[in-house]
């Protein structure tokens, strides 16, 4: 049987946003490690699996291109921010964006990932499980 360890970086200003997604417990075979800053750090991007990033009291293209520049190619990148923040990304580099009502509701420990165990990331040699 596998396992597969996940590094999850959540960046940005408003940590407490990730509070809900930190508290889940990892699926059967599965393990994760929480990297986190309060601005893009290349040495944790580039360990990351998966990174969430808020975009809060960001420059969001800078941060955003940071992000983007050294992260590992089969990472994943999901940004959460106002429809303004997010207006001028390069989505097709994105995994996905969350606007703002998605990441009060991740701070209220409500929406979509409130009730779900902490799989998610990706692995290319491992089956991949839904976020969501």
């Amino acid at each position: 049987m596998y396992h597969c360890h996940l590094h999850l970086y959540f960046v940005g200003q408003q940590q407490q946003l990730f509070e809900t997604l930190k508290a889940m417990e990892p699926l059967e075979n599965f393990g994760h490690t929480f990297l986190e800053s309060s601005a893009p750090d290349q040495a944790l991007t580039a360990q990351a699996d998966l990174i969430l990033a808020a975009l809060e009291g960001m420059d969001a293209e800078e941060a955003v291109a940071e992000l983007l520049r050294h992260k590992r190619e089969e990472a994943e990148l999901i940004v959460l921010g106002s429809q303004e923040q997010t207006a001028h990304l390069p989505l097709s580099q994105l995994q996905d964006i969350w606007t703002a009502p998605l990441a009060a509701a991740m701070q209220a420990g409500q929406g979509p990932l409130a009730d779900q165990p902490l799989s998610g990331g990706h692995h290319q040699q491992y089956p991949q499980p839904d976020l969501v």
